[in-house]
């Protein structure tokens, strides 16, 4: 290599030549040491990636002599998913506002990756110009950095120190750090997922010991918790099915779940309805609005589904804030594999809530079984040997007592009946067809507005009732007379009666409150309960006892 020498003291002086090469080469040595002390620095002391991409670029730039240095990480398309740089002050920074995204020269390295060295890059064709408030740059060197087959992201350099640009040794010097970076990066990554897989296998771990405890929080809510947190996720949404149109809402969890708005949604077209029928995960580089509606700022996202065996009861979506990485492949198996753990220890819960409800359902069958066999049978004959020694009595008082007595008896087993319908229609989670579960669902509507179970009682054969407009008229008059009292009378006690004597049903109201409102109810609500008592021939009365409180008593004829 030949060395020029323009120091005119220098010229026919015979060791010039040797000092310059002397100089030259301790510079290379210099660099060679630097590039190493680097190499050992990135693979033994940076294993955040984060941390490892910018010691990437600082230690690019210190020992190419550049005044500007970054690295784009590529991602969706070929966009620029992050970049890291070294160089630029805070302040220029703001100034320049957006980071770049991968167009004109730097753009160029990701179709054509290879090292590229320009001595003036507004010059080549394919630059597009610098934003406002960006520094002037002129020389240019980038080089592409692969991780095993994958071109990972880019090195640019710019500004060096030497004035007559980067050299050919440059050029060498920042393809061996690009190498070298890949190295690294790739170490990181086994490391990053390494710490993942542990994270979700704790967590899934974690939560099936968690959710087949006996006194556990909400299910859903506890999978979205530890969700959050393996996935290192800035919102953890899990939705369900809500009929055949629309999805719901079920569990959130994450920093910004509180930014997501809604609860309900129509479910056609929507990432969620993709991933629940095809049962696999999709991952997004941008937020899509259309299957939740979050805040702003929301970027990457990965949505899997919760799914044991073929069906989906669900999906999980994770999403993290727009200036975070995207998830990656890795993390999306490893997300899908902890939904399907968590599908599999709700179907867990889910039958082993069968089987305590069986247990329950035949305890509650035989304990109606028994009232219904011996105690109804018992207090019937015992009611019935009162009533006989009724007329055996000479004191007329001692008489009125003992058929009042009776009467007490017959109450006592009309409550006893409508307990055992009770029992039989809540063990077995159905929902009969009949008029007395009607009028207890009904009654259930009000339980908490009341904050009290009202007292209900059933008498003759109601279930019998097959008109179909008379139904709804009396579970319209039902619905009417608990809404009254939960709305105006603030009553402490209800009780609601509804019997069938021969041809005549009766639906009695008794509340023990302050009445029923102003004229403005009763002349709307009364006036409607009156039109449905005269359309079946019937009747309606309202009194107010002297212990206060309300009584209405609504009639109706059969068709006969």
């Amino acid at each position: 290599m030949t060395e020029i020498i323009d120091d005119p003291e220098q010229v026919g002086r015979p060791d010039a030549h040797v000092s310059a090469s002397a100089e030259s080469m301790e510079r290379r040595l210099l660099r060679l040491e630097k590039a190493q002390a680097f190499a050992v620095d990135i693979t033994s002391t940076h294993k955040d990636l984060r941390c490892l991409l910018q010691a990437v670029v600082d230690s690019s730039r210190d020992l190419l002599g550049a005044q500007y240095a970054a690295l784009g990480v590529i991602g969706h398309e070929g966009r620029l998913d992050e970049f890291v740089h070294s160089g630029m002050d805070d302040d220029t920074v703001e100034r320049i506002g957006a980071l770049p995204s991968g167009n004109g020269i730097l753009g160029l390295l990701t179709t054509e990756p290879t090292t590229v060295r320009l001595d003036d890059l507004s010059l080549h064709p394919d630059a597009v110009g610098l934003p406002p408030g960006h520094p002037p740059m002129g020389a240019f060197l980038g080089a592409p950095i692969r991780v095993g087959a994958e071109i990972f992201g880019n090195l640019y350099l710019t500004e060096p120190s030497n004035v007559d640009g980067f050299t050919a040794e440059d050029e060498q010097v920042v393809g061996m750090m690009a190498a070298t970076a890949g190295g690294a990066i790739a170490n990181a990554r086994r490391l990053a997922e390494s710490e993942q897989r542990r994270r979700w296998l704790a967590a899934a771990s974690l939560l099936s010991f968690e959710l087949l405890a006996e006194g556990a929080k909400p299910p859903l809510q506890m999978i979205t918790d530890e969700a959050a947190l393996a996935a290192d996720a800035d919102i953890v949404s899990l939705t369900m099915p809500e009929g055949e149109d629309r999805i719901r809402l079920r569990s959130r969890s994450g920093p910004l779940a509180a930014s997501l708005k809604g609860t309900s949604w129509p479910m056609a077209g929507t990432p969620t309805e993709q991933v629940m029928r095809s049962g696999r995960g999709m991952l997004m580089e941008e937020y899509i609005a259309t299957d939740t509606a979050a805040g702003v700022g929301i970027g990457p996202v990965m949505i899997v589904p919760l799914s044991a065996g073929s069906r989906a009861r669900g999906a999980m979506a994770f999403a993290r804030s727009a200036d975070r990485p995207a998830f990656t492949i890795a993390e999306l198996d490893m997300a899908a594999s902890f939904a399907t753990q968590a599908a599999l220890a709700l179907e867990l819960i889910d039958a082993r809530g069968r089987l305590v409800r069986s247990s329950v359902l035949e305890d509650e069958e035989r304990i109606a079984e028994d009232l219904h066999d011996h105690v109804i049978g018992e207090l019937f004959a015992t009611g019935m040997n009162l009533q006989s020694l009724a007329g055996t009595l000479d004191r007329v008082e001692d008489a009125r007592r003992l058929s009042s007595a009776v009467e007490t008896l017959d109450s006592i087993i009309k409550r006893i009946r409508t307990s055992i319908f009770q029992l039989r229609f809540a063990g077995d989670g159905t929902d009969p067809t009949s008029l007395r579960a009607d009028i207890l669902a009904v009654t259930s509507e009000h339980t908490n507005q009341f904050g009290f179970n009202p007292h209900v009682q059933f008498s003759g054969p109601l279930d019998w009732i097959s008109e179909v407009d008379l139904i709804d008229d009396i579970l319209a008059v039902v619905r009417e007379g608990l809404s009254n009292c939960a709305r105006h009378a603030r009553a402490t006690a209800v009780t609601l009666s509804v019997a069938l004597d021969g041809q005549v049903v009766m639906v009695e109201v008794i509340d023990n409150g302050r009445g029923i409102g102003g004229r403005s109810h009763r002349s709307s609500g009364l006036r409607s309960l009156l039109h449905r008592a005269e359309r079946h021939h019937g009747t309606l009365s309202i009194s107010i006892p002297e212990a206060g409180g309300t009584h209405l008593i609504w009639t109706a004829e059969l068709v006969r």
